[in-house]
Formats: structure tokens, sequence, C-alpha cells
């Protein structure tokens, strides 16, 4: 049974304006911050200094067969580019598709910072001493953007992308290193998890509640669809409603998983509460599960 008064505050925790603040928001992959946490992200740009951080490349979703179309080349022609070349041109494509989505939404205020962590093409000799070198830089970048609110993907190990966990792990690395040569500053954070299509947080395991509306929702779909052409064809097996499974696209999955944490929880909140909360009941559709 979920009390009423603790989906009260949880909302109301999520519902708070930060103002004035330096935040950094961070991503495994171009398109997580999308699926993730999009409407919030999105709130969060007024008023605050907005940084984002792309750990990895993320190359490894852009298919040969798109790379040749973006290209203008065969498909033969791909297959004879050196390897090294290849990933350069669909890291390429990544960045612009994430860049793209920036820049529809918010001109150029957000500061966009590709990462490309070597631990992302490392072999297994290589891995930990890619790893380090990655801590060591993504310390000095903290040092220099001095975050107050920095937000995590927070996969656990062995569900979803492999570099999900990994990320999460450089960065908490990171920030431990941030802290051992400024304490002072590093002492003020707020480390905000979030999830997207692979793992979810539970309701208990939340602590804050974004609530989305239709239009929101839409948003991250419409985003996707015109942003980010690599991954038109990224696709998911969920159950709906009626227990069938359907095929959806990544984007298309996001808005299923904030549709079912609303209603999760929509009965335990009635109208008055919300109005008290500024929200229109009839406008809520979605709701984003935060871990602050």
């Amino acid at each position: 049974m979920i009390n009423k008064n603790t989906v009260y505050q949880k909302i109301k925790l999520g519902l708070q304006s930060l103002q004035g603040k330096v935040i950094l928001h961070s991503a495994p992959h171009h398109d997580d911050i999308l699926l993730g946490y999009f409407p919030y992200a999105h709130r969060l740009l007024a008023g605050n200094t907005n940084h984002v951080v792309y750990m990895t490349p993320g190359d490894r979703g852009v298919s040969d067969q798109y790379l040749a179309k973006y290209e203008s080349l065969s498909l033969s022609q791909v297959d004879l580019m050196p390897l090294e070349e290849k990933q350069f041109l669909k890291a390429t494509i990544r960045q612009k598709e994430s860049e793209k989505k920036w820049m529809l939404i918010s001109g150029d205020t957000v500061r966009v910072h590709h990462f490309n962590a070597q631990f992302y093409h490392a072999t297994p000799d290589l891995l930990d001493a890619a790893f380090y070198a990655d801590v060591k830089r993504m310390a000095d970048y903290l040092m220099l953007v001095k975050p107050d609110v920095i937000t995590v993907l927070q996969d656990a190990s062995g569900i979803g992308p492999i570099s999900h966990h990994r990320s999460a792990q450089l960065m908490n690395a990171a920030i431990d290193n941030w802290k051992h040569h400024e304490p002072e500053q590093a002492k003020k954070l707020r480390i905000i998890g979030y999830r997207n299509i692979w793992t979810t947080f539970s309701y208990d395991q939340a602590s804050m509640i974004i609530p989305c509306t239709a239009q929101e929702l839409a948003n991250i779909e419409s985003i996707f669809k015109h942003c980010f052409l690599s991954q038109s064809n990224s696709m998911i097996m969920t159950p709906d409603e009626d227990n069938e499974l359907v095929l959806m696209n990544f984007a298309e999955q996001s808005t299923y998983i904030m549709t079912e944490q609303w209603n999760s929880i929509a009965q335990s909140i009635n109208s008055n509460a919300m109005k008290a909360l500024g929200l229109d009941p009839l406008a809520i559709k979605g709701a984003i599960f935060l871990q602050d």
C-alpha cells in the first residue's frame, strides 16, 4: 500500500525549483538523458548553468548500413574502411544528433562535452589502464566545471549495456578524486540518479517523483524521431496493458514506462493535493522516478 503523504512529499521534492546552480547532466550515450529524465532536464535549463557530458563516443549504436547512407557510400566501401575511421565517423553522427537536440530546445545555452572515454574501445588487457586514465580526465573536468548537481545513470552491473555501469563507476571514482583535491567545493555536491529503458527505480527506491504532461511525453518521442535518426531501428519488445508483447522504439518504451509509473501512484494523490502542488490533474500522464 502506497502512503499518500509519502507520494505527496516525493512529488513536492521533484517539483522544487533549482536556481543559480551549476548542473552537470552526465550520460553514457547520447540519447540516455532524453530517454531517462528529459522533462526534468528541460525544466532545469531555466535559471541554472547547464553542462552535459557524454561519457562514451557511442559509435557502437550506429550500424554500418546507416553510416553508408549518411556518408553516401556503398556498404562495401564502409566495410573497407579502417576501424578507427569508421568509429570516428559513427561517433560524430551521434554527437551531431545530441547537439541538434539541445540546439532545438535551448539554442547554444547548454555546454556539451563529448568525453570519449578510453575504456569504451579498450581491449581487456588495457581496460584498467584506460579506466584510470578516464578517471583522471573526468576529475579534471569536474574541477573545471565545479558542479553543484550531477545526474548519473545508475544501472546495476549486468543490466543494460555494460557501458552504463562502467560510466557510473567512472563518475563515482572521479567524484572521489575531485573530493580529495577540492573537498569544500565537492562537499556541496548533490547527485541525482536516473534510469531509463533497461531498468527503473521502484517507487520505494525513488526519492523524487517528476510528474510529466502528455505534451512532455510527446516531446520525447518527437525529439527522438527527428534528432536521433541513427537509432530509428533500435527497437525493444515490451508487454502492453493486455500483456501482449509489442515492438517499440526506445522513446516509445521510455514514455510507456513513465506512463506506467504515473498509473502506479495516480490513485494515491487526489486532485486537490495535485492542485496544491500547482499541477493540473487532467494534464499529468506520466512520472519520472529519480533517486536523490
